[in-house]
């Protein structure tokens, strides 16, 4: 394809449309945007683009795909984004224009853009789906091709399921409010990460997932009967029962396990770019020296002073008082999780995540024995010893 087309946008002035606007833009694409408050019509929009993409919720998607799917041109593309595929492509058939149906499986944040996915449900193909597939591509981003009846009863639990799940758990702990804050378990933090995710997410948005998917029902009504059943099990104390319900269950522990020892994306930037620090700039760091978080200080900001701090806590006050700038701190290792001083005092002090980094980290046993069979005792520093628990 010689010429690039001209991507229209409708509804283009919400989050994800701008971000496919900024997406598209920066691959030297031509984007149009069509709103309730633009100057450019929706209907102008479809008629003069060579894509028209439908980004408005999926209420009303399906509304608006038939209004604007005459208006586009027979050679055109339309498509849309929503997170159901199946109404949306039914309302695209009549449309005599090719058409594809796409979800995006991640949110309008920034970071790079390896390791993100982006549905592709195929219908009418002509040349500009696989122009999108290949632009997709080319930046990093994975094209995964299903049809419309997988990707809706995929997501009804890949996403409305963990969603609801999520919610409710923050309506539990909604009504436990003066629980200690500081006794948490690695995996409640964890949890906690994704619940925050969940909860800053549009509660229309959220809504439209639970109440538009017509595969979702009994998906729901199969985890709440699970969840009767648990509570009949935990009210009659009956452990043998507990074991039986989750013992098929913990024999796929395997497949999750090895995916949970996979070192996560690092997404960066989160507000600016840490590359781009001035040299006088005063960084802080946990100390002491020789650590892990003096190391990766080092290796990011080599010609600027750099201060220790005995704790986590020191290093976000001397931020939060101007002694320093910037600290570095360590946030998550793939296998001891993540830290939980370092997410209390971002919840704390009024500073924000400018930046990660990943530090591979090795560790040598240190013994004046020779054979591993003659060492009895090992010490070493909590994080050092949960990291290589496995070993």
């Amino acid at each position: 394809m010689d010429k690039k087309p001209i991507i229209g946008l409708i509804g283009g002035t919400g989050k994800m449309g701008q971000w496919l606007a900024n997406f598209f833009k920066s691959q030297g694409v031509t984007v149009l945007i069509a709103g309730r408050k633009t100057r450019l019509s929706i209907e102008n929009c479809a008629k003069r683009a060579d894509i028209v993409i439908i980004c408005v919720p999926i209420a009303v998607a399906s509304q608006v795909i038939s209004q604007i799917a005459p208006l586009v041109k027979r050679d055109s593309l339309l498509t849309d984004i929503t997170s159901l595929k199946v109404e949306p492509l039914r309302a695209m058939e009549k449309a005599k224009s090719g058409t594809l149906g796409m979800h995006p499986l991640f949110g309008p944040t920034p970071g790079e853009l390896a390791g993100k996915t982006i549905v592709f449900c195929r219908q009418k193909d002509n040349r500009y789906v696989d122009f999108l597939k290949k632009l997709f591509q080319k930046s990093g981003i994975e094209v995964i091709e299903t049809d419309p009846k997988t990707h809706d009863k995929t997501v009804a639990y890949i996403q409305a399921l963990t969603h609801a799940i999520n919610l409710l758990l923050s309506k539990s702990l909604t009504v436990n409010r003066k629980l200690p804050t500081k006794i948490r378990t690695p995996i409640f933090s964890l949890q906690s990460l994704v619940m925050g995710r969940v909860l800053e997410q549009d509660l229309s948005l959220l809504a439209d997932i639970q109440l538009y998917n017509s595969f979702y029902l009994p998906v729901l009504k199969n985890f709440v009967a699970n969840a009767q059943k648990l509570l009949q099990t935990v009210a009659g104390k009956d452990k043998n029962s507990f074991i039986k319900m989750f013992v098929n269950e913990q024999e796929t522990f395997p497949k999750f396990s090895n995916f949970a020892k996979k070192e996560l994306p690092i997404n960066f930037p989160v507000k600016t770019s840490i590359k781009g620090i001035s040299p006088k700039v005063k960084i802080a760091y946990l100390g002491p020296e020789g650590t892990y978080s003096h190391e990766t200080a080092l290796n990011i900001f080599p010609k600027n002073r750099l201060t220790t701090y005995p704790t986590v806590y020191d290093a976000f006050n001397s931020v939060a008082t101007a002694n320093t700038e910037l600290a570095v701190v360590p946030a998550e290792n793939s296998i001891g999780g993540t830290v939980a001083e370092t997410l209390d005092y971002l919840a704390q002090f009024n500073l924000y995540v400018v930046g990660s980094c990943q530090l591979s980290v090795h560790h040598y046993l240190v013994s004046k024995e020779k054979s591993l069979k003659d060492i009895q005792i090992v010490k070493s520093h909590p994080q050092a010893i949960a990291q290589c628990r496995q070993w």
